[in-house]
């Protein structure tokens, strides 16, 4: 029969003591810090757990140092939204361009398609290219109601509003980007607010 540990650990020195009590008690050990990790997985999970509020996409552009900042957790405390519980979500979407009869790539397709499908779009900032994918597939929101100043709009096309590229992008071989809403955006209001943010900052 074997002996019970207390008698075996009574004649070892420390370091015996200790591989003797691992190698004992190794399952026991493994489970215990498997439901420590456990527990602390899900407490961090709920006290760092935010709500996606918002949303932004950048087409086929690269935002400047400090913009995704400005863009995301600035706006949300501006409009007095507590980014402690809740968040700006911000993508980058490359939209390819091909040789096929629509002009740009299948995933360029499905990628959007999926996005919008999801609901998973509020604001888009475009260039020229990425910009007539979203408009010929109807996604974005006519946009006339929220200005007067024709001028911010450009060719006669009110789904979108014309801004500097400076200082919120890098150089994309235009001084201007396009800014619209998705068509089925499921935070329109806040996406109204954030284009207002935009244009008088």
């Amino acid at each position: 029969m074997n002996e019970r540990p207390q008698n075996v650990l009574k004649d070892m020195n420390f370091q015996q003591k200790a591989e003797y009590i691992f190698d004992y008690y190794k399952f026991h050990i493994g489970a215990a810090f498997a439901v420590i990790f456990i527990i602390v997985y899900i407490l961090n999970g709920i006290f760092t757990h935010k709500d996606t509020v918002f949303s932004i996409s950048a087409a086929n552009l690269y935002l400047t140092e400090g913009t995704e900042s400005f863009f995301t957790t600035d706006f949300l405390k501006e409009k007095g939204i507590d980014t402690r519980k809740n968040k700006a979500d911000l993508y980058s979407l490359a939209i390819t361009r091909d040789e096929s009869e629509s002009g740009f790539t299948y995933a360029s397709h499905m990628k959007l398609m999926t996005m919008i499908s999801a609901e998973n779009l509020d604001v888009i900032f475009m260039d020229d290219s990425s910009y007539e994918l979203f408009a010929t597939n109807g996604y974005l929101t006519d946009l006339s109601y929220l200005t007067d100043d024709s001028s911010m709009f450009s060719d006669g096309k009110t789904d979108r509003l014309v801004i500097p590229a400076s200082p919120y992008f890098e150089e994309n071989g235009s001084d201007k980007v396009y800014v619209g809403i998705a068509i089925n955006s499921p935070h329109k209001g806040l996406a109204e607010e954030f284009i207002k943010y935009i244009l008088k900052s």
